[in-house]
C-alpha cells in the first residue's frame, strides 16, 4: 500500500508512493525486470543519484531533482510501459511488464491517491559502469 513521498521538493507533498526497490547507497545500482499491478492508474520512476562533477549552466539547465533522506536524486519518468484499459468492475487499473536500470524503483500517483501494487521483481545489484 502506498504512503506519502519521503521528498523535499516543491509540488511533492501530496504524493504517495511505494518503494518497490529502495535507494541504494553503495555506487550500485538496481537492474532488472519487473511486472506489476496497481489498483488505480499509477505511473512508475526510475530514480537516480544525482551529484553532477560539474554544476549545469544555464544554458544546458538541469534534470528535475528532489531530496530523499539527504540524498540527492533525479528521476526518469517511465512511459509507454504502463496499461491502464484494463477495468475491474467500473475502476481503471494499472498493469504492465518492463526492464530498468537505476538507483532506486518507486511506484508513484502524483495526485496523492492511495492506491496498492502488487508487483514482481527480477533483479540485481551491479556496479555503475562509467
Amino acid at each position: 500500500m502506498s504512503a506519502p513521498a519521503p521528498v523535499t521538493a516543491p509540488g511533492h507533498a501530496t504524493h504517495q508512493v511505494v518503494f518497490a526497490l529502495p535507494l541504494r547507497d553503495d555506487g550500485k545500482i538496481w537492474s532488472g525486470t519487473a511486472t506489476f499491478t496497481a489498483s488505480k492508474p499509477i505511473e512508475i520512476e526510475v530514480m537516480h543519484r544525482y551529484n553532477p562533477e560539474i554544476t549545469p549552466d544555464a544554458e544546458h539547465g538541469q534534470p528535475p531533482v528532489a531530496v530523499i533522506n539527504g540524498t540527492t536524486i533525479t528521476y526518469s519518468h517511465m512511459t509507454g510501459i504502463v496499461d491502464e484499459t484494463i477495468i475491474t468492475g467500473d475502476s481503471p487499473i494499472s498493469s504492465g511488464t518492463f526492464d530498468f536500470a537505476g538507483s532506486s524503483l518507486v511506484f508513484h500517483k502524483r495526485s496523492g491517491e492511495p492506491f496498492t501494487v502488487t508487483y514482481t521483481i527480477d533483479a540485481v545489484a551491479k556496479a555503475l559502469t562509467q
